[in-house]
């Protein structure tokens, strides 16, 4: 689906943007508002780019190249070259992070379907599940360019392909001549300059507490991706116990690293998405221990202690809403 708003003038005002296009796509709703003159044709390529990235890289699509992959028997598979280069990019973050980020959760993510009908697995499932995840088990041949998976590994890119999209579509726009946008890819953002105004553009992070609504902070930003990861949007309860989809490679459970959420700044959505989830797995001293060697990469840690760690690069840039948490800058360790 499609909805363009006309333009009427050469640039949009803060509350109303030239062009404004939605689809349902990645397995949400993208929202893309521009804020100056252009071709409805960079629009309609825009999303076109998008949904050949959706038919690639869904994990849940028996017709996506990726299930082609996954499915390929451990003989080596010539992928799309998008899909070759997310996944070089993919076990690139997973050698980085030490497997906190892991690219072959697939076995698991299959097993836990909190996608789906979700229940808690009996632990020799979860175990020979977890024997599977090793992004080490992954074999690229760059002259192919091929990939070769060992038997039974399977890949999964829900933690990294719609920031590759998100990143995709804003390069698009900027070739087009766009210096003002904002990019909506299922809580993935990227703003493009400033807004019009000249003022930055304010991000609303959610109150990271499950069966709660309304935000917990703001951050201003501009041409930046922000990437939140965190259980309270997709989760199931059992027994009395909650569960969310951010699985631990190590324990093939869902993280209990003692975070609520981490929210990740920098110039690449895709990173952003990686370094979220690498970060929200690892807990908040590791997670800044990491970060310290990322250029660039900076953060909003929640604890379930209801604290919240700031990084010195957004120093001014974030402001507290919500007043049962505790602010603290966060110096990287």
């Amino acid at each position: 689906m499609f909805l363009f708003l006309p333009a009427c003038a050469n640039r949009g005002s803060e509350n109303n943007p030239v062009f404004r296009t939605q689809d349902g796509l990645l397995g949400t709703v993208i929202n893309v508002s521009v804020y100056e003159n252009v071709k409805e044709q960079v629009l309609t390529d825009m999303v076109a780019r998008v949904r050949d990235i959706d038919a690639m890289m869904a994990s849940r699509s028996a017709l996506s190249d990726l299930s082609a992959l996954n499915n390929s028997s451990g003989e080596a598979f010539t992928p799309p070259r998008a899909l070759y280069d997310v996944i070089a990019a993919g076990l690139d973050w997973s050698a980085r992070s030490n497997g906190a980020f892991d690219i072959t959760i697939g076995p698991l993510v299959t097993l836990w379907d909190i996608g789906g009908t979700p229940k808690v697995p009996d632990q020799d499932r979860v175990d020979a599940a977890k024997a599977l995840v090793d992004y080490k088990k992954v074999e690229m041949d760059p002259q192919g360019p091929s990939v070769r998976l060992q038997p039974g590994t399977r890949i999964d890119l829900g933690g990294i392909a719609k920031g590759y999209a998100c990143d995709e579509a804003a390069a698009m726009l900027r070739d087009a001549g766009v210096g003002h946008a904002i990019l909506d890819f299922g809580g993935n953002i990227y703003t493009i300059g400033a807004k019009p105004s000249g003022a930055l553009w304010k991000i609303a992070i959610k109150t990271p507490v499950i069966g709660e609504q309304g935000y917990i902070g703001l951050l201003q930003v501009s041409d930046a991706a922000v990437v939140t990861s965190g259980p309270y949007e997709r989760y199931f309860e059992q027994d009395g116990a909650l569960f969310h989809h951010i699985l631990d490679p190590d324990t093939g459970y869902p993280a209990q690293s003692g975070l609520l959420s981490v929210t990740i700044v920098c110039d690449s959505a895709m990173q952003a998405d990686a370094l979220s989830t690498a970060c929200f797995v690892m807990g908040a001293e590791k997670g800044l221990g990491f970060l310290s060697g990322i250029e660039g990469a900076e953060a909003v840690f929640v604890l379930d202690d209801f604290s919240v760690r700031v990084t010195k690069g957004l120093t001014g840039c974030f402001q507290l809403l919500d007043e049962r948490f505790d602010l603290y800058e966060a110096d990287f360790t």
